[in-house]
């Protein structure tokens, strides 16, 4: 007898067996499968990106908003307000006091970001401002570093604000205000072609500006300038950097003197990828595979070892430097006084090689500190003066580099500017005071040493409201004293040439052998020219061959037995 799980009976049989099995589609059937009519609240809607204008719905450049956060062009809200006397949002009366600048921040890539935890900015992050200052945060910050501390502060700026200041630009959980569908002058029609245009093509005399509007537009004329102006001396400072004569010398010496002239790690590396004579001892080229698994990749039967990348080929005296224990000392003069740095190159080579190499180029001379906040940090490195200008020594950023001894946590240390993560150039800073927020964010890679005066100087010095030296203090010189990757090349140079000079001798030692082998005068071979060999005396009783003559002289016959067979039975 088969006894059946009433479970089972319930779900696969039973009265409830033919529930699915019905002569109709359901509504949500006919919805989702067969194209019915959608929820109108489902209907997909055009969501305003935070970085545009809620007016020409193009990206903005010179940002403003109103009390509500909405956010528009300046250049395109002002013909509006001035002809309509209304916010195009909502519809409600609005004037030019009403719109409130705002500065946004961009980091290395272009892109709107936090300038406190530099975490991008996307259609899913909160972001707020700050009425009294028109610093753009994200709200995480705001709550973590305002709300929750009562610091009632602005985090750029240190001006004052209350609770109310705190506009919300943007909230991924109310997006009511980004419907553009929602938009006042959407519904009622309005034209507003003529205000989609660049701030070129705008022509500024149809513009009536008086009072606020003409103290904000002076304002963006003028930040437009600076932006001009910074361009300029950044793309200035690029060439200087690219076109700078450098000496080129003999990477593998052929000369004892050869390894006395200095070899850059620019040349070093470059010569050695040039050559691709340097092998990885394990990893290979991956021809044979690919070749096998590619129709466009022509049959290869030979697997080489591949060839080593830049930074394997650098780590070749990084190693050296790590193995010795090496630093690096540099001297900078500066106005107030001598600066003595040294550099933990057994630590962070990457990073001290780029500063001791500008040091090198001179790169710094002439070169003002342009920030300066007592009691925290002075940081210079910045050939146009702004602290948007700067290039490393390979031309473009390099990642950050950290080591667990290696802190802020004392003045005096030197370490990387940047403006986000993996975008060092040639900035730096020095601490004026302990800096712990900085761990983890910026790369420790120096610190000063000998007299300690040098930083209460620095203290001892007053900042004007922008965060700058009121006095300018400026890097006259950088002297290097001790350079460990250039000393390491040059090591490596010498190992090279000795192993080089080591095989020619062997070589020629060889040869040698090979020659006084030949010129025994116990058998004077090679002096006889024997082009056909003759065989030995017949002594059977046949005829009796003819012996060609031999020109060389004979040893003198000897008493000895003549053994089988000997160059002496010709």
């Amino acid at each position: 007898m088969c006894i059946r799980d009433r479970s089972t009976q319930s779900t696969w049989g039973g009265k409830h067996r033919h529930t699915r099995d019905r002569l109709f589609i359901s509504v949500t059937e006919h919805k989702a499968e067969w194209g019915g009519k959608k929820d109108p609240l489902r209907v997909p809607f055009n969501r305003l990106p935070f970085n545009c204008c809620a007016l020409s719905l193009l990206p903005f450049e010179n940002p403003v908003c109103t009390k509500e956060g909405v956010v528009f062009e300046m250049l395109n809200i002002i013909p509006y307000v001035k002809k309509y006397k209304k916010n195009p949002v909502t519809g409600e009366p609005m004037r030019m006091s009403d719109l409130i600048k705002l500065n946004f921040h961009k980091n290395a890539q272009g892109e709107y970001h936090d300038p406190i935890s530099f975490k991008v900015f996307t259609d899913h992050t909160n972001i707020v401002a700050i009425r009294t200052s028109g610093n753009v945060y994200s709200a995480e910050t705001i709550d973590s570093l305002n709300r929750k501390p009562h610091n009632l502060h602005d985090l750029m700026t240190g001006e004052e604000f209350k609770l109310s200041d705190i506009i919300t630009i943007q909230d991924p959980k109310n997006l009511e205000q980004r419907m553009v569908t929602k938009f006042d002058y959407v519904q009622k029609k309005i034209d507003v072609d003529a205000l989609r245009k660049t701030k070129d093509e705008v022509p500024e005399e149809k513009i009536n500006l008086t009072g606020i509007s003409k103290k904000v537009v002076e304002e963006m004329k003028a930040k437009q300038q600076e932006k001009d102006r910074q361009k300029i001396a950044k793309e200035e400072e690029e060439k200087k950097v690219e076109d700078q004569p450098r000496k080129r010398v003999k990477i593998e010496a052929e000369t004892e003197k050869d390894l006395e002239e200095e070899v850059t790690p620019i040349d070093f590396v470059r010569d050695r990828l040039e050559k691709g004579d340097l092998r990885h001892s394990r990893y290979t080229s991956g021809e044979v595979a690919s070749s096998f698994t590619s129709t466009l990749v022509s049959l290869n039967y030979e697997n080489p070892l591949r060839k080593l990348t830049e930074e394997e080929v650098r780590k070749l005296y990084y190693d050296i430097i790590k193995a010795k224990q090496q630093k690096g000392y540099v001297q900078m003069i500066t106005t107030v006084g001598a600066i003595n740095l040294e550099l933990f190159a057994n630590f962070v080579p990457r990073t001290c090689e780029n500063f001791i190499e500008l040091c090198e180029r001179k790169y710094y001379n002439n070169t003002k500190f342009h920030r300066f906040i007592p009691q925290f940090i002075i940081q210079g490195g910045d050939p146009t003066g702004t602290g948007a200008g700067g290039q490393s020594v390979w031309g473009k950023p390099f990642e950050d580099e950290f080591h667990p001894k290696l802190n802020h946590n004392q003045e005096g240390m030197l370490s990387m500017a940047n403006s986000g993560k993996n975008t060092n150039k040639s900035q730096f800073f020095i601490t004026l005071g302990a800096a712990k927020s900085l761990n983890g964010v910026h790369s420790v890679f120096g610190q000063v040493v000998g007299d300690g005066r040098i930083i209460d100087l620095f203290n001892e010095m007053q900042a004007d409201e922008y965060d700058r030296p009121k006095g300018e203090v400026m890097i006259l010189d950088t002297i290097v004293h001790v350079n460990p990757f250039r000393e390491a090349i040059k090591e490596i140079r010498k190992k090279e040439f000795e192993a080089k000079r080591k095989a020619e001798l062997e070589k020629v030692m060889i040869s040698k052998e090979s020659e006084r082998w030949i010129n025994n005068p116990a058998t004077q071979l090679g002096k006889a020219s024997l082009p056909t060999p003759t065989p030995p005396t017949n002594t059977s009783s046949g005829p009796t061959l003819p012996v060609p003559p031999v020109k060389a002289t004979l040893p003198p016959p000897s008493n000895s037995k003549p053994t089988k067979f000997s160059f002496s039975n010709w």
